[in-house]
């Protein structure tokens, strides 16, 4: 069907419909544990998770909210390793969030800053810079280029990811990651003591695959994952009472502020 609809219209379609991968043979996939099979025991202030056919003491998970009622856990197969999750439902805090938006504050996400976030208020604006996300971006494509070397110069294979590979990724996933959440933290508080109520997040659609500026910075802008930070920002608004908007921006430049345009 779909290379039907490709035939009559390929401008819908990024690219030319291919067929599904599949597992190879052995292949992992995502396993749920129910509430029911998944136990919660508390300690004091320490949470503990007691796992379905694990014989040794409960894991500690942490300290979380008191109201907090597990719905279920989750095992990912991820890069060689496994990731366990737990997704756990909390009451949420009475906010009262201001649909008007007085108190406006934007955010253009970019590579040697992360974030550009300017205001109506009167605020300075704040650069939070992105030297960080790009130096372990550039030291992960040295290391990966290393590692694919090694096992494919003078040959024709392709290259099959190894535990080296999967551990530089890992560490370069969970780096990234980190850096993204305390920015987006500190992005978030700050909008809570200035008393900001809406939080504008300009982004393009396929803005990481017509990206055209240049090759360096082509890899440089493509390898930060700014719909990861858009999704944490709009889950922190979201817990703290501030309205959160994605704006579509590609067209801004053609729009005149002094003649009042209507941007897009």
């Amino acid at each position: 069907a779909s290379m039907r609809s490709y035939q009559k219209d390929p401008s819908k379609f990024t690219d030319k419909p291919a067929l599904p991968g599949y597992k190879r043979k052995g292949g992992h996939c995502t396993t749920p544990i129910t509430n029911q099979d998944c136990k919660i025991i508390q300690d004091d202030k320490i949470w503990y998770a007691k796992l379905p056919y694990i014989k040794d003491k409960p894991l500690n998970i942490g300290c979380l909210d008191e109201k907090a009622a597990l719905k279920e856990a989750k095992v990912t197969p991820n890069n060689g390793r496994y990731i366990l999750s737990f997704v756990f439902e909390i009451p949420e805090k009475e906010h009262t969030v201001n649909e008007s938006a007085s108190r406006i504050a934007a955010v253009d996400p970019g590579v040697d800053n992360l974030m550009a976030v300017t205001n109506n208020v009167g605020l300075p604006s704040i650069l939070i810079k992105g030297g960080i996300v790009k130096s372990i971006n550039q030291k992960y494509n040295k290391d990966v280029a290393t590692i694919v070397s090694k096992q494919t110069m003078g040959t024709d294979k392709k290259f099959v990811p190894t535990e080296e590979y999967y551990k530089v990724t890992n560490y370069r996933n969970n780096k990234i990651q980190d850096q993204l959440l305390k920015c987006a933290n500190f992005l978030v508080h700050w909008c809570i003591e200035n008393r900001i109520d809406t939080l504008v997040f300009g982004k393009n659609v396929f803005w990481k695959q017509e990206v055209n500026i240049g090759r360096k910075n082509n890899q440089n802008f493509v390898q930060i994952p700014h719909a990861k930070l858009c999704f944490i920002l709009s889950y922190l608004c979201e817990r703290a009472g501030i309205r959160f908007v994605e704006q579509e921006e590609s067209y801004t430049s053609k729009a005149s502020f002094l003649d009042n345009d209507f941007i897009p």
